[in-house]
């Protein structure tokens, strides 16, 4: 599947889901969005996708990451509430990868200067709506982001990440990989994130990301009492979430007193 077959293919899930496609100039990347915002009395539930199709092998990185199969989107499509926000990865769905240096999906997937663009897209939607209150939901890598956005924002009320990799230093001890030195962690921001309400939905047969990447996480902000972790017996990296979201989403949070 070509990267225009991957992106039309992306049109129609976010169709189903009654989304709106939108490219957010926020430097120095062009973000692809979809959404559906119809309440300024409802909070911003936004969806950040994974790293998609960012290695071509095991040893050479693809020349365009827009994914194969957007569980982020189709996590979002599947979210009725009154407002949702989709934020694609720099390079993906935009057809112009090839301007993006490849660095953004690998080891600088998590840098100050993908975060930095993330947020003045948040910033840009919630300035143009009015919106408030700020929850947050990252599928495997996107969950990394979605963890770094509630460390370094004030207005997140919520956190939850699916097969997320939240310890991308543990991540790559654990495969034997080349260390992310130009990535943020999150693990590294017990402070702030050891106050947010969130959730932590594991894959049981999730190879890619096991569990114990999420409970050296805990670990490190200090495991407290706002943060759970479930663990989805049957579900690995890239299956089992599609088909159990409606009823995750109804998991209640807890408050951090």
């Amino acid at each position: 599947m070509s990267p225009k077959e991957r992106g039309l293919q992306a049109d129609s899930i976010a169709s189903v889901g009654g989304l709106s496609k939108e490219l957010i100039s926020a430097n120095p990347f062009t973000i692809t969005t979809y959404y559906r915002i119809n309440s300024k009395e409802d909070s911003l539930r936004i969806y950040i996708e994974g790293d998609g199709f960012a290695w071509a092998s095991p040893n050479r990185l693809s020349r365009d990451p827009t994914p194969k199969n957007p569980i982020g989107l189709k996590l979002a499509s599947q979210d009725f509430r009154d407002n949702v926000l989709y934020i694609a990865r720099p390079g993906q769905f935009s057809y112009t990868a090839n301007t993006v240096d490849s660095r953004y999906w690998s080891l600088s997937r998590f840098s100050n200067e993908v975060l930095r663009s993330l947020s003045k897209v948040i910033d840009l939607y919630k300035e143009e709506y009015k919106l408030k209150n700020i929850e947050l939901v990252g599928y495997s890598g996107g969950g990394a982001l979605a963890a770094l956005l509630a460390a370094t924002r004030d207005d997140i009320y919520s956190l939850r990440t699916v097969a997320g990799n939240l310890d991308h230093q543990a991540f790559t001890k654990h495969h034997g990989v080349t260390p992310m030195s130009d990535s943020l962690n999150p693990a590294d921001f017990p402070v702030t994130l050891s106050k947010i309400p969130q959730i932590h939905f594991v894959g049981g047969r999730d190879k890619v990301i096991p569990k114990k990447i999420a409970m050296n996480y805990l670990e490190e902000i200090g495991s407290p009492k706002c943060a759970q972790l479930m663990v989805i017996k049957d579900a690995t990296h890239h299956q089992g979430w599609t088909e159990k979201w409606e009823d995750l989403l109804r998991r209640p949070l807890t408050n951090h007193n």
